[in-house]
């Protein structure tokens, strides 16, 4: 009877010993892929709502020939743009190309 007794406890605690390892394991799974969809949620609400409040920046002409020009010579051109979205459009750090 004893012996039966602490085969029983034995095994119960091997039970128990390998149910938290397969909480502990689900939970890990769980997580892990909870914090890989996290991003993609948040893009998606951030898409979203920036679609409506977004600026966008439409130019008359994109390119402009200017031609043969004398070598040292400065020349110029004003290309026109325009903001046509709904949001503040911020020009930062122009370089002349």
């Amino acid at each position: 009877m004893i012996k039966s007794n602490e085969i029983r406890k034995r095994r119960i605690s091997e039970m128990n010993k390998f149910g938290s390892w397969f909480v502990v394991a689900v939970c890990v799974f769980l997580f892990t892929g909870m914090v890989q969809a996290a991003p993609q949620l948040v893009a998606q609400v951030a898409s979203q709502t920036s679609k409506a409040e977004s600026p966008k920046i439409e130019f008359k002409e994109t390119r402009y020939e200017f031609g043969s020009t004398e070598q040292k010579k400065a020349v110029e051109h004003k290309f026109e743009f325009v903001n046509a979205g709904t949001g503040s459009l911020l020009i930062n750090k122009v370089v002349p190309g």
